[in-house]
């Protein structure tokens, strides 16, 4: 019994100093990533993209609304022939479907594109993260909004965002240089 009593003391004494030596951050994410010029730039992408496929739904749905006006013209009028009629109706079901599915095809789109927008930034961000606790021996660095208690003393989000910048600057400047031709990335 008193060699298991000691075990148990040396167990917790060593689980107590493995615990004080793990060094542990949190960063404010969405502060990071409000502060990056690109993700405005997406955002600004993204809404023009949304604007450009919210016009194309808005005339398909005008389309349909003619087709719909077309055919109540025809069936109200007494020299209507059914045949008219059906062409008229078989219209409306084909616009209605291609508007149903744009619609459809619209909200993936639009998932797809903001996915494309965003990881770019996403991988930059935890590029930062990684170089500062790399750098600084952190062992885990965490979302302040996925911690139930954060010490402000140990909040490295500016530290974070001084080399998310620099990643920013650096990817701006390559991107300008490959879009200029002059760059070596992408020749072959």
């Amino acid at each position: 019994m008193k060699k298991i009593l000691i075990a148990l003391v040396v167990l917790v004494g060593f689980a107590g100093t493995a615990m004080s030596q793990t060094k542990v951050g949190h960063v404010k994410s969405q502060v990071l990533w409000d502060t990056l010029q690109m993700s405005k730039t997406a955002e600004t992408q993204m809404i023009e993209f949304q604007k450009e496929l919210a016009k194309e739904i808005q005339d398909l749905e005008s389309d349909l609304q003619k087709l719909y006006e077309d055919y109540q013209k025809i069936q109200s009028s007494p020299t209507s022939s059914q045949v008219l009629l059906q062409l008229k109706e078989k219209a409306i079901r084909e616009k209605e479907g291609e508007y149903q599915n744009r619609q459809q095809s619209a909200q993936y789109e639009i998932q797809a594109y903001r996915a494309e927008l965003e990881t770019p930034i996403t991988e930059m961000i935890r590029k930062a993260v990684g170089v500062v606790a790399k750098r600084d021996k952190y062992d885990y660095i965490m979302d302040v909004n996925s911690a139930v208690f954060v010490n402000p003393e140990k909040d490295v989000t500016d530290t974070v965002m001084v080399e998310l910048l620099k990643l920013e600057k650096e990817a701006l400047a390559k991107a300008t240089t490959n879009a200029s031709g002059t760059g070596e990335e992408g020749a072959q």
